[in-house]
């Protein structure tokens, strides 16, 4: 299982910086899962992958969800 760091998982997503991870960590149920190793966060990298596959596709703007 590779291990990324904050910054490097928050590197996936486009115009996604650290702070918005630490945030969404706080929100049940929002964001990809993450493991804390002592005080250290870190995001399994295959984790990430799942979380973008399952982000709901639009074809318009207009599209609610």
């Amino acid at each position: 299982m590779e291990l990324l760091t904050e910054k490097q998982a928050a590197e996936f997503f486009p115009g996604i910086k650290p702070a918005t991870l630490r945030r969404w960590r706080q929100m049940p149920g929002v964001g990809p899962s993450f493991v804390k190793v002592g005080s250290r966060v870190f995001y399994p990298k295959d984790e990430i992958e799942a979380f973008l596959k399952a982000l709901p596709r639009r074809r318009s703007t207009l599209e609610l969800g």
